[in-house]
């Protein structure tokens, strides 16, 4: 159980030629599913070729002190009712698929062979976690924001309150540094001092970006540069969804917290120089990265129509992060478009690897890497693609010299098989009081865990780690779970006739399956210290568990037992699970879509979604928002919080 604050509401191109490896593994998942894929033997593909960006400015468009803004926000107008619905809507129908969607399976049932074979074949199979003991090391943490607090920056009126402002999913964006704790959910953002205390009271995004409150926004990201001091974030606008739409990207001092946004045209209908099938687009999800040199950026371009099947691809935006933390009037970049050739499809969801403490690879001018899955046809694959964007250092800039050559992105990138993976099947929650469920007349609905896409990268101790969500069989049932990835990313130089050329191979060097009979995980994100020692944050739910956030060691951190850092007090009773309130409703209400975890020295920061209160229907009928736990038709909250790593070498996790 949560308490509150004392005085505060709960808040529960390389510019030569490349060459690419794949490296081929036929391991197979078996109780205990750690992977020494490293004995596999290498084969080698197909010469590669680089993908060379579009240069590309980007415009200014806001700079204020986050304070003043957040000062001018109390004043801020409530959206008009048919707007916050319609966003409300649109939010919890976000992200798209990238691919058909698969035999959705129910989780906890029992595995036979008319559950589908097919895709049965790429489901792995793992051993049940045991639960932390009571006595094992407690983390310090804090409620951050929730229902009520997005809803209060989508216009609610806490002296009125009604249903329709409420957003689902919150898509998590926490990072740290500077002893300051960022966190970011759709759609309102808040500072917090790292001892918990709040140091900048919700404020909503369109204002942090400076767009107007009308304009449609979401999926919120967030990165803290030690190098340069800076808080790095980026938000998806899709304008008034009819006409143009744009990337937002924003830098904060993190010391003045002085911001300065950007906007990137994403449209592509050719009114921005770019045509693509099936525009006018939007970049879906965002996903952000950064190295030495550069800020990265890709998205899932899509229709903006969502009744359209068009689906481009992925993008990326290479933007200079010295001109970014400068705060220049225009940033410099590239522009890399859809589609990107991967294997028998296009590549969707290129995770760009963030690093802690200056853990930066400055090899080849500077290289960015990136991870993506494969699962084109939604049925599962074994195999994921590592990515390396070189030359960073040629990223044109405004206010530094770019070094010579030329950006570039390794294609074919090396595939990796590092075992099976498959959309996980949506998970169960524990049994509690729903009072907006029976408002409107739905049973307790189900938790949506997405689908296999890449979750969050991180470069550091000179390996990339990454995990995804999948269906698992553990306990002869049907679970979600979670795959985690430890890869090396190397070039090679070879003499050859024509001269020297590099390769690009990627190496397995472990991994895991993270599964709980009885229980469903989802979710993950990574932290990873400098020197390597690891810990994943996710999200926690089942038959006999509320939906809760919770973690995990991992690398030397510490025994693999499955951590609380915050344990669910109810059941989700969003809008998002119920037909009655949302129409496009399956009867699985919208989660996540993403955790997160940063590290920062030896501290490693978590953040993710769980339920932290509970209300009768009795309480609810005259108080709608449950003493201030909750907003009327959603009741999700937020759990941050903060790991020591011990100095001595610990057991290893998986």
């Amino acid at each position: 159980m949560i308490k509150r604050r004392a005085g505060a509401r709960m808040r529960p191109w390389f510019g030569g030629l490349v060459a690419a490896i794949v490296l081929l593994l036929g391991a197979l998942d078996a109780p205990p599913p750690a992977v020494c894929a490293a004995v596999n033997p290498p084969a080698e593909a197909a010469v590669a070729t680089t993908a060379p960006g579009t240069p590309i400015a980007v415009e200014q468009i806001g700079s204020a002190r986050l304070p003043d803004l957040a000062a001018a926000a109390v004043n801020r107008q409530p959206a008009a009712p048919a707007a916050r619905s319609d966003r409300a809507a649109l939010i919890a129908a976000l992200p798209l698929r990238t691919h058909p969607p698969a035999l959705k399976l129910s989780s906890g049932g029992e595995i036979s062979a008319a559950a589908g074979s097919l895709r049965l074949r790429f489901v792995p199979r793992a051993f049940s976690r045991r639960l932390a003991p009571q006595s094992a090391p407690a983390l310090f943490g804090f409620p951050g924001l929730d229902a009520l607090d997005s809803a209060i920056g989508n216009g609610l009126n806490v002296n009125s309150p009604s249903a329709g402002y409420a957003i689902e999913p919150p898509d998590q964006g926490l990072c740290v540094g500077n002893n300051r704790v960022v966190e970011q959910v759709n759609l309102v953002m808040s500072v917090y001092a790292a001892s918990g205390g709040q140091i900048v009271a919700p404020i909503p995004l369109n204002t942090v970006f400076g767009v107007p409150a009308t304009d449609f926004t979401t999926d919120p990201k967030c990165y803290y540069d030690q190098p340069t001091n800076t808080f790095f974030m980026s938000l998806t606008d899709l304008g008034n969804q009819s006409g143009p739409t744009w990337l937002l990207v924003a830098a904060m001092n993190a010391s003045t917290l002085a911001i300065h946004s950007y906007a990137i045209p994403t449209t592509d209908d050719g009114s921005n120089g770019v045509n693509h099938p099936g525009c006018p687009c939007f970049g879906d999800q965002p996903l952000l990265g950064a190295d030495q040199y550069g800020v990265y950026v890709t998205t899932n371009e899509f229709p903006v129509s969502l009744s359209s099947n068009q689906f481009n691809g992925a993008q990326i935006y290479v933007l200079s992060k010295a001109d970014l933390a400068a705060g220049a009037t225009t940033i410099g970049g590239l522009f890399i478009p859809a589609p990107i050739p991967l294997a028998e499809g296009v590549a969707y969801s290129m995770q760009p690897a963030t690093s802690p403490d200056r853990v930066f690879d400055t090899d080849n001018g500077g290289t960015e890497f990136m991870m993506s899955a494969l699962d084109f046809g939604g049925v599962g694959d074994t195999r994921i693609a590592v990515w390396a964007l070189t030359d960073t250092c040629a990223i044109p800039s405004t206010t530094a010299s770019p070094c010579g050559g030329a950006v570039g992105l390794t294609v074919p990138p090396p595939l990796v098989r590092m075992g099976a993976y498959a959309d996980p099947p949506p998970a169960v929650q524990a049994a509690g009081p729903i009072p907006y469920g029976d408002a409107v007349g739905n049973p307790l609905e189900k938790i949506d865990t997405g689908d296999d896409r890449m979750q969050q990268v991180v470069y550091a101790d000179g390996k990339l780690y990454a995990g995804l969500t999948t269906a698992v069989i553990v306990g002869g049932r049907l679970h979600a779970g979670i795959r985690t990835y430890r890869v090396i990313p190397r070039f090679r130089r070879f003499r050859t006739r024509f001269g020297v050329i590099q390769k690009f191979i990627a190496r397995p060097f472990g991994g895991s399956v993270l599964a709980r009979a009885g229980a469903d995980v989802y979710y993950p994100s990574i932290g990873v210290t400098a020197n390597g020692r690891a810990v994943m944050a996710f999200s926690l739910s089942g038959a006999d568990y509320y939906p809760s956030a919770g973690w995990v060691s991992l690398y030397l951190t510490g025994r693999p037992w499955i951590h609380f850092a915050a344990a669910g007090a109810g059941p989700d009773d969003g809008f998002s699970g119920y037909p009655n309130a949302f129409p496009q409703s399956n009867g699985v209400g919208r989660w996540g879509d993403y955790t997160a975890a940063t590290a920062i020295g030896n501290q490693i920061w978590m953040a993710a979604e769980f339920i932290g209160n509970a209300c009768s229907p009795a309480i609810y009928a005259t108080d709608p928002l449950c003493g201030g736990t909750r907003a009327p038709d959603a009741n999700w909250d937020t759990f941050i919080s903060e790991f020591a790593v011990p100095n001595s070498r610990l057991i290893g996790g998986p």
